[in-house]
């Protein structure tokens, strides 16, 4: 089989789906490789590494498609890509398609085959591929609101969803010298165990919400369930009892967001303002780090197309 890594054109995506220590291992395990020149740029990866490997380097998207068997993304297909897209082929992205319905009458109008890492899980629960960039991104989100409020330690922060990025949120604040941080969720186990770890922790009712949305001034949103789009949990209401100069990160945004007013932004322009309230809408926050994301996201995808090659090809 052919694999085919696209430059990602999605804006601010700065991740390639493999690196080239990567590409190498599955050369040496028969397959071939193209990559689309300067694909690997943005995470300082050049052309001649991949080909000093074995891949073999491509001048355009089109092309490339029209090579490939397998195409390997990070991102979903963007528009200017739909029109490559044929039932030869089978795509690895994150889709996201609870997000994007016009995406997923394409893929089906296509007769492509399609795998959407978001929903990939192993035998013991995990997201394999989507919980490295679920940890970048909590952690780049703690970061950023550190910096919009200016460091202001006293703040209160309530993280809602204690999967792999609330928990990297977490971390992160309590690094960054926070101490007031209140965790939000529904699965009761886990925040019993959570508050025996001396975690303040709150079942997700509406009246917990709205004491907590009251008085915290960083609020980091990321709730998942598995291809769902997200419940807008957080109303205009909420947002406006809010506390002045407040920011919510939004982190579900790819699945849709959690408040009244998310819709995705940029790097570029990334807030919405509503109120006294910012909403930072990046759907793509790990690639703020894109080396360090880039070589997390390749090692997983590496390992799922090598472990599940013989199905892969015969999907």
């Amino acid at each position: 089989m052919i694999i085919g890594i696209p430059k990602e054109v999605k804006m601010n995506e700065y991740r390639i789906a493999l690196n080239p220590d990567d590409v190498s291992k599955l050369v040496k395990a028969g397959y071939m490789i193209y990559i689309e020149t300067g694909a690997g740029i943005g995470s300082d990866y050049m052309d001649n590494e991949y080909e000093k490997v074995g891949g073999k380097i491509v001048s355009d998207g089109e092309t490339l498609y029209k090579l490939s068997d397998i195409i390997v993304k990070v991102k979903e297909p963007q528009e200017c890509e739909y029109e490559y897209i044929t039932e030869r082929h089978l795509i690895l992205a994150f889709f996201h398609f609870a997000s994007n319905s016009k995406l997923e009458d394409v893929m089906k109008k296509s007769g492509a085959r399609y795998i959407a890492y978001e929903t990939i899980v192993d035998k013991d629960g995990r997201y394999p591929i989507l919980a490295p960039m679920s940890r970048i991104a909590g952690e780049q989100a703690m970061k950023y609101a550190n910096m919009y409020i200016k460091g202001d330690k006293t703040s209160e922060i309530l993280v809602i969803g204690c999967g792999n990025v609330g928990m990297a949120s977490v971390k992160k604040a309590i690094e960054l010298g926070y101490s007031k941080i209140n965790i939000i969720d529904m699965n009761l186990c886990r925040l019993e165990e959570l508050r025996k770890d001396g975690y303040d922790t709150y079942e997700m009712t509406e009246e917990n919400m709205w004491m907590l949305i009251r008085r915290c001034r960083i609020v980091i949103g990321c709730i998942y369930i598995n291809g769902e789009r997200a419940k807008r949990i957080i109303s205009n209401e909420m947002m406006e009892e809010m506390i002045d100069g407040s920011i919510i990160m939004d982190v579900a945004i790819d699945q849709g967001g959690i408040t009244e007013q998310s819709k995705a932004t940029s790097m570029g322009n990334p807030m919405i303002r509503y109120g006294r309230t910012s909403i930072y809408c990046v759907p793509n926050i790990p690639s703020c780090v894109p080396r360090e994301a880039t070589n997390e996201l390749s090692k997983e995808i590496y390992r799922y197309i090598y472990e599940n090659r013989d199905k892969l090809d015969k999907i």
